[in-house]
């Protein structure tokens, strides 16, 4: 906890992902990443590879964004390196390490951006609920990119909004409208990238919620983690054991299904 606690204090971040809790969201994944790393070797595998297989039949080979880049931990930075002039790593915290590593590669670059456009105005007025852009707010080369990938982001979007509109007494069903709305919005944006017509859009995201108690008689409960919008998405499905037994409770197993392909050009339904 120690090592936890130092790591977010010396993580370069805006005052307003600090204060949101963004920055030590970020230093407990990769905590829980490290902990669990058995049991997500086979999401993290599937990820990497369903990534690279968009990236593989992308038509153009100039630049890649990818937005959400946290860790990397499901992104194949090296292989996309090595298929694009130029990869552009997008997150509202973006580590040291991931830094130092887009340093050595010499081709990879990263811009801190907050793809939700609601922290700033979260942070200077906490009480009230934030006005979500639809489209979300992209980095412009995303517009120009030949690949855009949204790495396992999308169900992300409303965590540190919420937990900061929970904390100052919003009520829960604003919650749930900016919850939805930003995923709405993030999913306009990923839509704009493929109207010019040459872009590839690769969605990767979790979007269903499974927790099982051994402890307990009767089947698992699940939840939808993207408020019902249903990303049109061609790629493979698989389950994600995220916290075994033991994780997040004695005798609770939560897993999550998650989805990764090419973005259709009719990005959702509901």
């Amino acid at each position: 906890m120690l090592l936890e606690w130092l790591e977010a204090r010396l993580m370069p971040a805006a005052p307003e992902a600090r204060r949101l809790g963004a920055v030590d969201e970020l230093v407990a994944v990769r905590a829980r990443a490290k902990r669990l790393s058995r049991a997500w070797s086979d999401h993290v595998a599937k990820a990497r590879e369903a990534v690279l297989r968009v990236a593989e039949k992308t038509p153009g080979r100039g630049l890649v964004v990818v937005l959400g880049s946290g860790w990397l931990l499901e992104v194949p930075l090296e292989a996309l390196a090595a298929r694009f002039d130029r990869v552009l790593l997008v997150d509202l915290v973006v580590p040291r390490a991931v830094r130092a590593q887009a340093r050595t590669l010499g081709n990879v670059d990263w811009r801190v951006w907050d793809v939700t456009g609601v922290h700033g105005a979260l942070a200077a007025h906490p009480k009230v609920a934030p006005a979500v852009a639809d489209p979300a707010p992209l980095p412009p080369e995303a517009l120009e990119a030949d690949l855009v990938v949204s790495s396992n982001m999308l169900s992300q979007l409303p965590m540190s909004p919420r937990i900061w509109m929970d904390r100052h007494g919003l009520p829960r069903a604003t919650q749930d409208a900016v919850a939805e709305a930003l995923i709405r919005a993030h999913l306009t944006a990923l839509g704009q990238c493929l109207g010019r017509g040459r872009g590839t859009v690769c969605l990767l995201s979790d979007f269903e919620r499974e927790e099982r108690d051994s402890a307990m008689t009767g089947g698992a409960v699940r939840y939808d983690l993207l408020h019902g919008v249903r990303p049109r998405v061609d790629g493979p499905r698989w389950w994600w054991s995220l916290a075994p037994e033991g994780e997040e409770g004695k005798t609770l197993s939560v897993r999550h299904k998650v989805l990764c392909g090419v973005l259709e050009t009719d990005p959702y339904s509901s």
